[in-house]
Parts: C-alpha cells; structure tokens; sequence
C-alpha cells in the first residue's frame, strides 16, 4: 500500500469514528443557585429550566460546585462545570430543559445514556436522586438512579404506552452505601419485533481504580452492579426533555448527564487519541521511505 492510501485509509476511519455524536451534554455549567429560571446551556438544551417544586422558594434543585468527577475510574470521560443538589429535602424537587433538537429512536436503533450520582440515605431513607429522559408529546419516560421504594434501590425503568402505564424496571435493594459516588451508564434498545426491546444499566465506583470498558459490556465482572430487562415492549421512539429530580439535604447529586446513540458518545474511548497519534506518525515514517529516505549504498 502507498503512503497516500494509507493516509487515505486512516483518514477514512477517523471520519467513521467521527459520526459518532453526543446529542445531550448537561454538565450544570451555573451560578451557584436555584437551577429554576437560568437559561439552559447544556448541549442541544434550550429555553429556560422549569421548576417541579411544590414550593418554590426553599426546595428548589440548585447548581452547586464543584463536578462530583470520576475519581479514580481509568478511561472515564472528561468532566466540567458543577453539580445539581438540593439543599432541603422535605419533599421532592425537580426541574425540566427541552432539547433543542429531538432525539429519535428508530426500530433496532439504540439510545445511550449516562451521568455521575451522588446516593445518600443515611439522613432520611426517603432520599433520592434519578434522571428521567422524556418524550413530552406521548407521556413516554425512561428513567436511571435511585428510586424512593426499597432500601438504598437503584433501578433503570420506562414508562410508556406500551408497558400499559404501570412501567417495567430491573434493579435492586443495597446497590451503593451512603455517600458513594457511582458512575451509571445505561443503553435502550429498541427492537424492531415483538418484545425484542431491553433496557441495561451498570454501575461504578468512581473511588475504585477501575478500567471503563473500551465497549459496552452489561456483564462486566467488575461493575459494582449490572441489572437487565430483556424481552418486552418499550417502544419509546423519541425524546424531546431532561428531567431531574432530587430529594436530600444536600447530600444527594446529579452531573455530567450525556445521551448518544453510541457507547462512545457517553463513554468516549480513551484509547482513540493514541492510536490517531501512532497511525500518523507510522504514514509519515512510511511517507519518508517512499520518497526515497531509505538507506543507500555507499560510494566507492
């Protein structure tokens, strides 16, 4: 092969890659203060975020520093901006951005999700933190974090009219202990047949040293929880809103929401920049000998 083709060759798999796109970026980049009422600046997020309190004035979520970040998980993605808590959890707060742009889930497409969380229930069990990703002309919802029944329960779940309205989940009691920060990272599939549709949700340590898998894995042995539901009817085609919700007494937190439609828009492989790095520089050496930069024979 030439070093022209070969330069070729490699140009055409970084524009591959490259196709890949994040849809949904919400990394609280705010004033520290009620997140209610301030212009949405996340990516494809519009208008100005609306309040779910019941009592506007001392529940609402807020945008606090600094980034709960990744900790020490390996191959992680990069992180900005603050968090969003909640100072006074008496009751539930939430708050809802509308995406610029909605996000559309064709038969056999996928949808990819994923954010760091904050769980605490040491203070009130009725403690939360979830995210719900909606499509607001049908009254479809999917759902990850930490529900209110059960003890210290995470679960991945959606509502739609397919489930019949009651909603399917899969989850469990004891998923992290008090003050852990986890990273979630999630993936719908909705299948083009009959009760071909699944849901996956993982979960990580962000203080363990952990190697994030270079692609999704939902069986991944060192995960520090894995819950599947296979073999239903979501059908959820679109969504077009975020919301989040949280009850705690500033000690719960949401951050770094991402959505795609590729593993690698949510969990950016770390692993790309390198081999881009090693693939230049071997066309360049191979562009070199082409030009006749090889040994040559000496002169009598």
């Amino acid at each position: 092969m030439s070093y022209r083709a070969a330069l070729t060759a490699l140009v055409l798999m970084v524009a591959a890659s490259a196709r890949a796109s994040l849809l949904v970026y919400e990394p609280f980049d705010y004033p520290v203060g009620t997140l209610a009422g301030q212009n949405a600046t996340g990516q494809n997020l519009t208008g100005t975020y609306a309040s779910g309190s019941v009592v506007p004035a001392t529940l609402e979520l807020r945008a606090e520093t600094f980034s709960l970040g990744y900790g020490a998980l390996l191959g992680a993605p990069d992180f900005a901006g603050g968090r969003l808590g909640q100072n006074l959890g008496t009751t539930a707060a939430s708050a809802i951005a509308s995406l610029a742009g909605p996000v559309n889930i064709a038969p056999d497409g996928a949808l990819f999700f994923s954010a760091l969380f904050l769980f605490d229930d040491s203070a009130d069990g009725s403690h939360f933190a979830r995210i719900e990703l909606l499509d607001q002309q049908s009254g479809d919802v999917l759902s990850f974090g930490e529900v209110v029944a059960g003890a210290m329960a995470v679960n991945v779940g959606a509502q739609t009219a397919a489930t019949g309205g009651g909603g399917v989940s899969a989850g469990a009691d004891g998923s992290f202990t008090n003050g852990q920060v986890l990273f979630l990272f999630g993936r719908y599939q909705n299948g083009a047949t009959p009760l071909g549709d699944r849901l996956d949700l993982v979960g990580y340590e962000t203080n363990a040293v952990t190697q994030i898998p270079g692609g999704f894995d939902p069986t991944d042995p060192a995960a520090q929880f894995r819950f599947s539901l296979t073999g239903v009817d979501i059908d959820m085609t679109r969504i077009d809103a975020v919301r989040f919700e949280i009850r705690g007494s500033a000690n719960n937190f949401i951050d770094e929401l991402r959505v795609g439609t590729t593993y690698a828009d949510v969990v950016p492989e770390p692993a790309a920049a390198p081999l881009l790095l090693g693939g230049l520089v071997c066309v360049a050496l191979l562009g070199r000998t082409n030009r006749g930069g090889g040994a040559r024979t000496p002169r009598a």
